[in-house]
């Protein structure tokens, strides 16, 4: 390499470092937000020190968004569930629906307002198959639909709405029933532990 090219190579790289001019540069800087700062206890020594609210420094629209969100969702904006509600969060049904209608899964409380259908298999041999709250002593009278089968299904699981009128304690078991004989269900299961 020769001395010309060594000189060029050490002007470019101190151009590109210091840039074109030796000026300050004028423009306007970025406005700085106040990082909204928090005070924690570490529990091994006693000592408090402040922590940095990383999102507010990071996503300021974020940030706004999640304090407008913690500021709207109140104890009295949640619905209110009784006891006997409560009890029944969690309970879980096991499908089964003998080998004609190959009906099996799981559902489960998950909420006032959803069921969860786990590993539902259907191979078709009725259609519309129809999937109703019950209650077990009354499975000729369903309660409501949450869902109607129009094609077989092997394992797939989602999530069903529980209509807003209808409480928790209102239904103990689901049924599914093949539309043209709704006076008798395929499969009923009950709820339990």
């Amino acid at each position: 390499m020769n001395k010309v090219a060594i000189l060029a190579s050490i002007v470019i790289v101190g151009v590109g470092i210091s840039g074109c001019s030796g000026q300050k540069n004028t423009t306007e800087e970025t406005p700085q937000i106040p990082a909204q700062k928090e005070t924690s206890v570490d529990s091994s020594s006693g000592n408090s020190y402040e922590q940095t609210d990383r999102i507010s420094i990071t996503d300021p629209a974020l940030s706004d968004y999640l304090s407008d969100r913690e500021k709207t969702v109140t104890q009295e904006s949640l619905p209110a569930l009784s006891e006997q509600e409560i009890k029944k969060i969690g309970l879980v049904a096991k499908i089964s629906g003998g080998s004609k209608y190959g009906l099996s899964g799981t559902a489960q409380i998950l909420s006032k307002s959803t069921i969860a259908l786990s590993n539902f298999s259907f191979n078709g041999a009725c259609l519309p198959l129809l999937a109703y709250l019950t209650r077990s002593n009354q499975v000729e009278d369903p309660l409501v639909k949450i869902k109607e089968f129009s094609a077989p299904i092997s394992n797939a699981s989602f999530n069903l709405d529980i209509p807003g009128n209808i409480s928790l304690t209102t239904f103990d078991s689901i049924s599914f029933y093949c539309s043209d004989k709704m006076d008798n269900p395929v499969s009923t299961t009950d709820f339990t532990n």
